[in-house]
C-alpha cells in the first residue's frame, strides 16, 4: 500500500535522522522553514495528507493557504501556541490538528522558562544599557543609568501559573524573591506561594510581573491601561506570552511616564505578518529607548526543546490511523 505524502516544514536540520522514523509509516518531504510562496508552491503540487508546520512562521495559515491542498487531513504544530492557524477554517475543513499541548511532553521543556528569566535577569540587572555603555566606550562613566536593583526581597506576581508559571516560581524562589500569582484555575501546594484571587491585586503587590498564559478572547489586553493605572508603584513586566495579550500602546505610555521600569517581550502583536513587524509600536519604540527588550520569539528555540517536540509529534504521527 502506498505510504502516504506528509509535508514537515518545522526546523529539523540538527535532528534530521530522527525523522527516518516517520518513513516506516509516511513518505516524508523535509523542507524546513519555507517561506509563504514556495509553501504555496510545494503544497498544489502534491497530495498531501499530513503537514508538519513550523512553530513560528512569517504568515498565517490560513484559507488562502490550506485551500491549496485539499487532500490535507491531518496538521501538526510541535508546539503549543496557534495565534499563527486560522483555527476556525481548519476547523470548517475537517482537519485534525495535534500538537503538544497538554502533552506529558510539555513538563520536561524548559526552554521558553529558561527564556523568560532571562528576560527578567536582563531587565532588572541593566543589561541592554551596560552592553551599550560598554561597546561605546563609555564603560562606567554614566553610573546613574547602569544603577539597579538586587532581586532578593522582591516580589514576582505571575499571571498564569501553568508549566512556565512554575518553572519560574522555583528559579525565582532560589534567587530569594517573593512569589505570588494569579490564575483562577490554578492552585499551589508551596506555602513561600502566595495566590491572589483578583489580577489587579496581584499586579499592587508585585514589583516585577512577568505573563505566561494562552491567547484568547479572555487574555487579549488583559493587560491594559486600567489596570496598569491602578497602581503608582513601578513595575517591571516580562511577556513570554503572546504580544497581543498586552495593549502594546499602553505598554509605552507608562514606559514615558515612569509606571513601567522596563518591559521585557519574546513576542509582539502580529508577529507572524513579516511585513508589520519594523512598524510595531514596540518595536519602533525599542530601538530608541533602552527600557525596553525585545528577543524574536526565541523563548522555544533550543536544539534540546525542539528535538523533544518533534519526536513528540512524530510519536502522535506514528500512532495516528490515515
Amino acid at each position: 500500500m502506498k505510504k502516504p505524502l506528509l509535508l514537515w516544514t518545522a526546523a529539523s536540520g540538527f535532528f534530521e535522522k530522527d525523522l527516518n522514523i516517520l518513513r516506516k509509516k509516511y513518505n516524508p518531504i523535509i523542507k524546513p522553514k519555507i517561506n509563504k510562496k514556495e509553501t504555496i508552491k510545494i503544497l498544489k503540487n502534491n497530495i498531501f495528507k499530513v503537514w508538519v508546520i513550523d512553530t513560528c512562521p512569517n504568515f498565517e495559515i490560513n484559507k488562502e493557504i490550506l485551500d491549496n491542498c485539499p487532500s490535507l487531513l491531518v496538521l501538526a504544530s510541535p508546539a503549543t501556541g496557534s495565534t499563527h492557524l486560522d483555527n476556525k477554517y481548519i476547523i470548517k475543513k475537517k482537519i485534525k490538528y495535534i500538537s503538544i499541548r497538554n502533552r506529558k511532553i510539555i513538563n520536561k521543556i524548559y526552554s521558553s522558562s529558561e527564556h523568560a528569566f532571562t528576560l527578567l535577569l536582563a531587565s532588572i540587572r541593566n543589561l541592554r544599557p551596560g552592553m551599550s555603555s560598554a561597546f561605546s566606550g563609555e564603560w562606567r562613566n554614566n553610573e546613574k543609568n547602569l544603577r539597579t536593583f538586587e532581586l532578593s526581597e522582591k516580589k514576582l506576581g505571575l499571571i498564569g501559573f501553568g508549566r512556565i508559571g512554575k518553572n519560574l516560581s522555583r528559579y525565582a524562589l532560589a534567587f530569594g524573591l517573593k512569589v505570588g500569582f494569579f490564575d483562577p484555575y490554578k492552585n499551589s501546594k508551596n506555602s513561600k506561594i502566595k495566590k491572589f484571587k483578583k489580577i489587579r491585586d496581584l499586579y499592587r503587590w508585585s514589583n516585577i510581573i512577568s505573563i505566561q498564559v494562552h491567547l484568547d478572547e479572555k487574555t487579549k489586553k488583559l493587560i491594559n491601561e486600567d489596570l496598569i493605572s491602578s497602581c503608582k508603584m513601578q513595575k517591571t513586566i516580562v511577556n513570554i506570552s503572546r504580544g497581543e495579550i498586552v495593549d502594546e500602546k499602553s505598554i509605552i505610555k507608562n514606559i514615558k511616564n515612569g509606571k513601567i521600569l522596563k518591559y521585557a517581550t519574546d513576542v509582539i502583536t502580529d508577529e507572524q505578518n513579516k511585513n508589520k513587524i519594523n512598524e510595531n509600536p514596540i518595536i519602533k519604540f525599542g530601538k530608541k529607548d533602552s527600557r525596553v527588550i525585545v528577543t524574536p520569539h526565541t523563548g522555544g528555540l533550543s536544539y534540546d526543546s525542539e528535538k523533544k517536540a518533534a519526536m513528540d509529534i512524530i510519536s502522535q504521527l506514528i500512532k495516528l490511523k490515515i
